[in-house]
């Protein structure tokens, strides 16, 4: 059972059934043991100035896919440099032989002609567009967290990108394409907004729809490698929770592993979804959400 998929129905009062003097009260249910299905992007802006930071991301591949094993995930694995949108090498799996020397030749390519090495968020949106019928068939499947991880020591220059908002188109693409919110998290390791670090510049448009996503944002003048699990445990993490029915927000009650949490979450009435802003439920838990249908 995978994250960000319903799995109580609500026929008649859904998971409870129960009825009482303020309505009928609805429930919906996550689990998410076992094994997690989750198909990762990695964008690698091939510039000159990232050479190093590319080829650190190839040596530590292998420390990420072993995280990954951990968390019991099943993944699928591109890296993307060019504005065709088609993973470099083609896309990965871990029975894929030499699979972490493949990727790590991939992120370092540059793409031919090299213009548009830098338009990060129109590369991987047409990378995820090509996921259908395209060079990247196969990669992305319905019930996998889809997690898209950029890479860069500059800001996004994707078309519109000097203007306030271009980023939404994008991310609001690559999000339909999909076919839910749930299950896309977009991470940077860039130079932090607004202002940047000491030899990168802000990542604007990448910060932007990390924050849009909840997704895990690293400097890239930070010892990075350090944090890799971070970026691997944001694949398999479940943040948003679509419900079934449209709730009174005052009736909603979380449970995680049938404990009530509280302070850590709020409900978004534009996507009629939970979200989680801290301490998300992790590989292993059971979340239930319970509430009076409006």
């Amino acid at each position: 059972d995978l994250p960000g998929l319903n799995e109580g129905d609500d026929d008649d009062g859904g998971n409870n059934g129960d009825d009482d003097d303020d309505g009928l009260i609805y429930g919906d249910s996550w689990d998410l043991s076992g094994k997690v299905s989750t198909d990762i992007i990695i964008y690698g802006d091939t510039s000159g100035s990232m050479s190093e930071e590319l080829t650190t991301m190839g040596e530590n591949i292998l420390a990420f896919t072993d995280r990954l094993q951990v968390n019991s995930a099943d993944w699928h694995l591109m890296a993307v440099t060019g504005p065709s949108g088609c993973a470099v090498n083609g896309w990965l799996t871990e029975a894929d032989a030499n699979f972490d020397q493949v990727f790590s030749n991939a992120i370092l390519t540059k793409p031919v002609p090299d213009t548009e090495d830098e338009m990060g968020l129109q590369n991987v949106e047409r990378a995820v567009n090509e996921t259908f019928g395209g060079c990247n068939n196969g990669f992305m499947r319905d019930d996998a967290m889809l997690h898209i991880i950029f890479i860069s020591d500059e800001n996004d220059e994707s078309p519109g990108f000097n203007t306030d908002g271009y980023w939404q188109n994008y991310i609001d693409s690559i999000i339909t394409q999909k076919g839910s919110e749930a299950l896309v998290k977009v991470s940077a390791v860039a130079g932090p907004a607004p202002g940047g670090c000491d030899g990168a510049e802000p990542g604007l448009g990448y910060s932007d729809v990390v924050d849009d996503t909840n997704g895990e944002f690293i400097s890239i003048c930070s010892d990075w490698p350090n944090q890799i699990d971070s970026l691997a445990d944001a694949s398999i993490q479940t943040e948003v929770f679509d419900l079934s029915r449209e709730p009174k927000p005052e009736t909603i009650v979380v449970f995680v592993n049938q404990q009530i949490v509280t302070g850590t979450w709020d409900y978004e009435s534009a996507g009629n979804l939970v979200r989680f802003h801290t301490n998300p439920p992790q590989t292993g838990d059971i979340v239930d959400i319970e509430y009076e249908n409006k």
